[in-house]
């Protein structure tokens, strides 16, 4: 599976978030994400964001402990 991360397109920063719906799911006791929508928000530079993924495919795998 290709890593890849998520940026605000104008100001390059990490900290976005998405409007999504969620609904509580009896049987396992959690809430599950329902929709996900086009709106973001980008915390860093306090502005509407149009979000840019990045490749992370030149970062090493993680070491799993056996």
């Amino acid at each position: 599976m290709t890593k890849k991360s998520m940026h605000c397109g104008q100001c390059g920063g990490e900290d976005i978030m998405r409007d999504a719906w969620a609904t509580w799911d009896v049987t396992s006791q959690t809430w599950v994400l329902g929709e996900l929508f086009d709106y973001a928000f980008c915390a860093d530079c306090e502005a509407d964001a149009t979000i840019v993924e990045r490749s992370l495919d030149h970062l090493p795998e993680a070491a799993s402990c056996a």
